[in-house]
């Protein structure tokens, strides 16, 4: 278990790099206070091996967000701005259970710090994704039929954006390094994999289960609009429901990959 000291210090690093990122406009209210919560886990229970990818995924994603950002302000995508605190639950909140779950049976420790680190590769994965293939230029194809989508549109898979989801896996992967310990080279591999693979599955529930409106002169939206019906999907599976089965899938698969 970790010292008091310790986890004295990880809420107030967490608090100052939440506060930090609420001030640069990165984080809602609500998400800054979520954001406290996963970083109190990861840096007061893991450490600074664990608050090591979290701090990369956390950096790189906010770096891609304002990448080429006026070539996607007109994609549709269901959120924008600051992230609120689902989004951050929804991309952290498996990571955090994992790192505590470490915390409580250390006989399991490799297993759950596997589980942490793949679910914070998936979501970065995802989000490189998102990012780079929303600024695409060329057209995207939806997973599930290959057919032409716009880019930035659920289930929508591009090549710069696939390639980008593998490189945003493996670089949350190699930061931590130090936490996964012996076999890290076999472990690197895995991580770097299922965090590749939940990325896919996140895409293909977007191309499937995730809620889709249009209106009647075709516009698309994620989420409910006046003058918008729903067109496909379940009501309530949202971005951040998919976004959050993806972490839980690539943790699940490190876990099986590894055990």
């Amino acid at each position: 278990m970790p010292s008091t000291l310790q986890l004295i210090t990880g809420v107030c690093f967490a608090a100052t790099i939440a506060i930090v990122a609420y001030r640069l406009g990165l984080l809602s209210p609500s998400g800054a206070f979520a954001a406290i919560v996963v970083g109190a886990c990861a840096f007061g229970v893991g450490g600074w091996r664990a608050a090591a990818p979290l701090l990369t995924f956390f950096a790189t994603s906010n770096l891609l967000a304002r990448y080429k950002r006026k070539v996607k302000h007109n994609r549709e995508v269901e959120k924008s701005g600051p992230r609120d605190a689902q989004q951050v639950l929804a991309n952290g909140g498996i990571a955090a259970v994992a790192i505590v779950a470490e915390a409580l049976w250390p006989d399991h420790a490799r297993i759950c710090n596997v589980a942490f680190v793949a679910a914070l590769a998936e979501a970065n994965a995802d989000t490189w994704a998102t990012e780079i293939g929303s600024a695409s230029r060329g057209p995207a194809r939806l997973i599930t039929t290959l057919r032409p989508v716009p880019p930035g549109r659920s289930g929508g898979v591009t090549v710069p954006g696939t390639l980008a989801a593998l490189a945003g896996s493996a670089v949350v992967a190699l930061s931590a390094l130090p936490l996964l310990g012996t076999d890290a080279s076999r472990s690197l591999v895995a991580v770097t994999l299922c965090g590749f693979a939940g990325s896919l599955i996140d895409s293909f529930l977007g191309a499937t289960l995730q809620a889709r409106y249009s209106s009647v002169d075709d516009h698309y939206a994620e989420s409910p609009r006046i003058g918008f019906t729903l067109a496909g999907g379940l009501a309530w599976v949202r971005n951040d429901m998919v976004n959050l089965i993806g972490t839980l899938s690539a943790s699940l698969f490190a876990i099986a990959a590894l055990r």
